[in-house]
């Protein structure tokens, strides 16, 4: 029985070991690097044009703080006619009138503001007459202040 192993042995063949892989193409690598750096630098642009019409429209409320109470509300309705018009190009945004309009800017900035809060008073009742309890124009100011940067931040939908 010996003899018989040794001679089973003696018919295997011998081990050989596959080659060695080849080296990986670094041109793949290469690639999505480009591509990566590429999706940042338009991010970094893109970002860099929303923070220009942020401090834009934030200094502009700044000069509208200044002027009379009965101009205030007016100029800040101009002012998010132009914001809106800046930002959709391609909807016609200085058609809309009423609901709406309000119905666009609750969209824009993501809010019920607008329809719903005393962000109506700049739809059909911005130039009407005064009532009693008509909201402070300070007050309008800083909610808008405050919808433009959270826009900016968290609300970025162009």
């Amino acid at each position: 029985m010996t003899e018989n192993s040794a001679d089973i042995l003696q018919q295997l063949r011998g081990i050989h070991l596959p080659p060695e892989p080849p080296e990986p193409a670094l041109w793949p690598v290469l690639v999505a690097v480009i591509i990566i750096i590429a999706t940042a630098l338009v991010f970094l642009l893109n970002r860099k044009q929303q923070h220009h019409w942020h401090q834009q429209a934030l200094q502009e409320l700044k000069r509208i703080e200044l002027l009379q109470e009965d101009r205030q509300l007016v100029e800040v309705a101009k002012l998010l006619k132009r914001v809106a018009i800046t930002h959709h190009t391609t909807r016609d945004t200085t058609k809309l009138t009423g609901r709406r309009w309000l119905d666009y800017l609750d969209q824009f900035f993501n809010t019920n503001y607008f329809s719903k809060g005393e962000g109506r008073l700049f739809g059909d009742e911005l130039y009407s007459k005064p009532s009693a309890d008509e909201i402070p124009p300070e007050q309008v100011i800083g909610k808008v202040r405050q919808l433009i940067k959270y826009r900016v931040w968290f609300g970025v939908r162009v």
